[in-house]
């Protein structure tokens, strides 16, 4: 349960509401989401930063999977990172996405919001702080590292839907590659092989609106309202620039979903 000293359950009895939800999936590979963003999908990979799952309660099996909270200062930006690669890969059976992140509507918390009370040279600090982070995170081997840890939890997910007795999960870092095994067989062969590797075309064109801050709410806000108030003349003037911004989130959004089919196809059970 990542949940900081600030937050307060309203719901009484919660623990017996999460006692419910233990065996949701056999393979205890799910996450269970309170926070405001409870209900949002993830469309890119930006989209993970500005709108973390604040407050997941995750299962020990995930936790460790994965190898803890994470490599990088804010852990609501690192799960939902590996929550999005793992909903980009397919199911066992071929279908897309692997989603297993459950919204937990019947829990209530107070709290909520960060940064309350902050002077104005703490909130820039403390957004400096930020925007360095997500640059981290947002580094080519930073994607590829969490793009493997999701491979990693597909490769369960597989074991699990396929009831193998008996597998093991390796990887090839030289091919960038996780590798399923069942070991049922005498001779065995692999089950299935994920990719994990970034090309060089995604990782730059995906990156491009966030190198820019076109993907951030503080921009997009700012360029409605300046569209909003401006004079025609001057909005005019600035038309061809927020067509390029557009452009960049278009494609960012179109590669990114073309790649990750491609991925998909490599990665299916074979």
């Amino acid at each position: 349960m990542f949940i900081s000293d600030e937050i307060r359950f309203r719901t009484r009895h919660w623990d017996s509401i999460l006692a419910r939800c233990v065996d949701f999936f056999p393979d205890k590979v799910f996450r269970l989401r309170l926070s405001e963003n409870k209900y949002r999908q993830y469309r890119c990979f930006d989209d993970c930063r500005p709108y973390p799952e604040n407050f997941p309660i995750t299962t020990r099996f995930w936790h460790e999977t994965v190898g803890g909270v994470g490599d990088f200062w804010g852990i609501d930006n690192w799960h939902p990172a590996i929550e999005f690669e793992l909903g980009m890969l397919p199911n066992a059976d071929g279908t897309p996405g692997i989603y297993r992140s459950i919204p937990i509507e019947d829990i209530k918390l107070v709290g909520i919001h960060a940064g309350v009370g902050y002077s104005m040279p703490q909130r820039y600090e403390r957004n400096r702080l930020i925007t360095l982070k997500w640059r981290e995170l947002n580094r080519r081997s930073s994607r590829e590292n969490l793009r493997r840890l999701a491979c990693r939890l597909a490769a369960h997910v597989y074991a699990g839907a396929r009831r193998n007795s008996s597998f093991e999960i390796t990887e090839d870092a030289r091919r960038k590659i996780v590798v399923l095994h069942g070991l049922e067989n005498e001779n065995p062969r692999p089950d299935a092989k994920l990719s994990y590797a970034v090309s060089v075309k995604e990782y730059v064109i995906g990156s491009f609106p966030s190198w820019f801050g076109l993907q951030q709410p503080g921009f997009r806000a700012w360029l409605l309202d300046a569209l909003i108030e401006m004079p025609n003349f001057v909005r005019a003037a600035f038309e061809p620039f927020a067509r390029v911004a557009a452009f960049g989130i278009a494609v960012n959004l179109a590669t990114r979903t073309t790649v990750c089919r491609k991925t998909g196809n490599y990665a299916k059970c074979t």
